[in-house]
């Protein structure tokens, strides 16, 4: 099985970005749209990590039998993946709040969830 390499020429790349930028910031502009979160991130924000730590500290001090706890997991991973998802990734690309202090710590949540935001924004070009 042979593999091609892929390359794109870097002159064409840098007209492609620009223009990208140039449309997406007309897009906001137009719609008047904000380019960071709004109220309903925040909401999504309290429901996933709800969704989240609430099953997790009632695991950790009540006893519940078998059935109760794999719902709890699931549960769990909901909202694991609803807070890695939504609010750690737009924290760490700098769109949930316009104050970067609290796009750091959002974007920390992602230390809860066993990860690394130094690693993430060297794996999404960020830094």
């Amino acid at each position: 099985m042979t593999y091609t390499n892929l390359n794109f020429s870097r002159v064409d790349s840098t007209k492609f970005f620009r223009t990208l930028n140039r449309r997406v910031n007309d897009y906001f502009k137009e719609n008047n749209i904000a380019r960071t979160g709004n109220w309903k991130l925040h909401l999504k924000t309290i429901v996933m990590f709800s969704l989240y730590l609430t099953p997790y500290f009632l695991l950790l001090t009540l006893d519940f039998p078998g059935w109760a706890q794999l719902l709890f997991t699931i549960v769990m991973g909901v909202g694991m993946a609803g807070v890695g998802m939504n609010v750690m990734h737009d924290a760490n690309h700098g769109s949930y709040s316009s104050k970067k202090w609290i796009n750091k710590v959002m974007g920390g949540s992602m230390y809860i969830l066993a990860g690394n935001v130094y690693n993430w924004q060297v794996q999404h070009n960020v830094l």
